[in-house]
């Protein structure tokens, strides 16, 4: 199980990642480092940890060009949890770590480098402050040692998820409080100066409960929250988006979703003056939760909005405005990937005109696992998908034999369902071990090349993940001379060693989908 919570574009235009992974590491739960190039490959991945657990949380590349990573940490410090701190140079080497606290519990949710070189961190504390939780805010300088911490909140329970560094040298901070409000919990935003004092506080909601999970300054000197909520919009739990002006006063917020829950986790201004928010939603998709991509305008109003995922659960946790004006959006998935959740990072289109929501991945793969030689045979593949618009799909083959991919014919798939799909396929003559692989891919308008026979010669496309199946070729005085029925003609016969099935869907985005 490997978890992405956020990410930062990297000087060479790649990802680097936090989060935290079962699946390494000294204990249950270790701090988990990973880049990625700019097509989301990984690259390296580093663990920070000790005997117990650890988690990070939020990450950021420094001026020395390294990082610096926030967490928090069962394995060291003065109490059961700890706010952890650790900085590395650029491949992930441990520069220092230092862990902040007292007798009972600090997490770290949020770190920034700030303009002196220091870093700046943001979460929740149960030694100090005057209520059961209190926002914790810690000030260090380059090397980790503290300045100063603050802590604000009231009497009962106030937590913080962001902080950003403002064009005053201050500090803008958001989360969610019980001490203050109109009811439940209430977004909590605290404006403070460079020294953590108090400038003012604003809360935002309705009788019920809200959360503000992300905050960033805009360019008029404002301030842009998503979380969610409860108190307005169509379900259960609505994304919800406030815009604040440059003394906290609310200009205005809007919702998006459905009847389901629906949770903004994440937000970025955009070039055009809007916002992107990414999250995580059970009112669209494919099944469970999946992904949650919304573009606004610079007034709050939906552009478009798509989710990304499969048939179990998928979240988003971050999403970033690349150097090209893409978008990546990473979380993790139980849909895809090596198994249990794994880090999920997409990249995506950021000139979409329309909501979109697809998916498809391989439900289940069915072949004989002992043929005759010459015996003919069926390979089936079937499919779970989600379209919310008109969406081509169609088997594509590759012959390793001959270097060459042989197209059937495309269909238009819409909504929910399944299919099932059959390749008829001739053992080869001699006994060996045939390896069939089944994948589905995407690609985009440009994807497949044609030559004037209109048989494809290139085939540009990201594949979303590799089902191999073993047959085992046992000798008989058949021959071998098969073909494939519903394929152009004149069929070419598929490689010996080799048969590779994918299933590709056109659709616009994402760019690449990574499961790591």
């Amino acid at each position: 199980m490997d978890v992405g919570w956020f990410a930062q574009e990297t000087i060479n235009g790649g990802q680097i990642i936090i989060g935290h992974t079962y699946s390494f590491g000294a204990s249950e739960s270790d701090v988990y480092l990973l880049k990625t190039d700019s097509q989301g490959r990984e690259e390296w991945y580093k663990i920070f940890g000790g005997s117990k657990n650890d988690y990070g949380e939020s990450v950021q590349v420094t001026s020395d060009g390294g990082y610096i990573i926030a967490g928090y940490t069962e394995s060291y410090g003065a109490g059961f949890w700890d706010v952890y701190l650790v900085k590395t140079d650029s491949k992930g080497g441990e520069e220092w770590s230092v862990t902040f606290g007292g007798s009972g519990s600090e997490m770290g949710y949020s770190v920034q480098e700030t303009s002196d070189r220091g870093y700046v961190i943001s979460g929740v504390t149960n030694s100090f402050g005057a209520g059961e939780v209190d926002v914790y805010l810690l000030k260090t300088d380059s090397q980790g040692t503290e300045i100063w911490n603050r802590t604000f909140g009231g009497s009962n329970w106030d937590e913080s998820y962001s902080v950003q560094e403002t064009k005053d040298g201050g500090f803008i901070v958001a989360g969610k409080t019980l001490s203050f409000g109109a009811g439940g919990y209430d977004v909590y935003l605290v404006k403070v100066g460079s020294e953590g004092e108090e400038e003012w506080s604003r809360t935002f909601g309705g009788p019920n409960n809200e959360a503000g999970w992300s905050v960033q300054e805009t360019r008029d000197g404002g301030y842009i929250i998503t979380g969610h909520t409860d108190s307005y919009g169509a379900g259960a739990a609505d994304v919800y988006l406030v815009k604040i002006g440059l003394n906290g006063e609310e200009e205005w917020s809007k919702t998006f979703g459905g009847s389901s829950w629906d949770v903004g986790v994440s937000v970025q201004q955009t070039r055009d003056g809007g916002y992107v928010i990414a999250g995580y939603t059970d009112s669209f998709g494919a099944g469970g939760f999946d992904v949650y991509l919304v573009k606004a305008n610079s007034q709050g109003e939906e552009d478009w909005g798509m989710t990304f995922g499969g048939p179990t659960q998928d979240y988003g946790g971050f999403v970033l405005i690349t150097r090209d004006g893409e978008y990546v959006i990473g979380g993790y998935t139980d849909s895809f990937g090596a198994g249990g959740y794994d880090v999920y990072l997409l990249k995506v289109d950021s000139q979409s005109s329309a909501a979109e929501s697809y998916f498809a991945s391989i439900s289940d793969v069915k072949a004989p696992s002992q043929v005759f030689a010459g015996e003919s045979f069926t390979m089936e593949v079937t499919i779970s998908y989600g379209f919310t618009n008109p969406t081509e799909i169609g088997p594509v083959v590759y012959d390793l034999e001959s270097e060459t991919w042989i197209t059937g014919s495309h269909e238009t798939l819409e909504g929910n369902g399944t299919k099932t799909y059959s390749l008829e396929l001739t053992a080869p003559e001699k006994a060996s071990t045939w390896s069939l692989e089944a994948s589905l891919g995407h690609y985009s308008d440009e994807g497949l090349t044609y030559d004037k026979n209109n048989s494809v010669t290139e085939f540009n496309s990201a594949r979303d993940g590799v089902h191999v199946h073993m047959v085992e070729v046992v000798e008989t005085e058949n021959n071998f001379g098969g073909e494939i029925p519903g394929f152009p003609t004149p069929a070419i016969a598929i490689g010996i060693s080799l048969v590779s099935l994918i299933l590709f869907y056109s659709k616009r985005n994402p760019s690449f989908a990574r499961y790591i």
